[in-house]
């Protein structure tokens, strides 16, 4: 921490601001939610993901 402390402060002196990222939010990432549905998909068919893309990714 001490580290990330100094590397901050020393960000700082050069650039005078600091952007901080937003916290995640999977609900902003769309990839999630095609994971979302590729999982429900594999819970119905009772497959393993292996399984899964290669018979819909055809």
């Amino acid at each position: 921490m001490k580290f990330y402390n100094a590397y901050i402060n020393q960000y700082l002196k050069l650039f005078n601001k600091a952007e901080y990222l937003p916290t995640y939010s999977p609900d902003l990432n769309p990839i999630e939610h095609k994971w979302a549905q590729a999982k429900s998909k594999k819970r119905e068919m009772g497959c393993d993901t292996e399984s899964l893309f290669s018979v819909h990714m055809v």
